[in-house]
């Protein structure tokens, strides 16, 4: 039996149970998809509301189109309407960020569980 192969071992758990992905031991350096797409999610919404905010001040609301808006944050038309049902909708929250953003002390202001783009809209 000298002679046999020496097989090497990888480290991970003992549990048969668990895939790599489940497994504590084994470890990814790479970003979970999920986490990418919500990060990509994110950008895409705050450029849309930068622009828009920019655009409706410089035009305003009823002089400033959708495929503007998202012309200006280099995104598509449909990408806006993932994020805004219309175009009041992407002023009402675009009006809701900038006035937390600009009143913090405001704090009975309903945030409504939505994502931390007030305070990445901040910088």
């Amino acid at each position: 039996m000298e002679n046999s192969p020496v097989i090497e071992t990888l480290d991970i758990s003992t549990d048969p149970e668990l895939t790599p992905d489940q497994d504590p031991i084994y470890e990814s350096h790479k970003e979970p998809q999920e986490e990418k797409l919500n990060k990509k999610q994110d950008e895409s919404k705050e450029k849309i509301i930068r622009s828009a905010l920019k655009l409706f001040a410089e035009r305003g609301f009823f002089e400033t189109r959708i495929p503007e808006i998202s012309a200006h944050a280099k995104v598509g038309v449909g990408t806006m309407y993932r994020h805004f049902r219309n175009k009041d909708h992407l002023f009402n929250e675009a009006f809701r960020i900038s006035f937390f953003l600009s009143y913090p002390h405001h704090r009975r202001f309903p945030c409504s569980g939505r994502s931390s783009l007030p305070g990445k809209l901040r910088s």
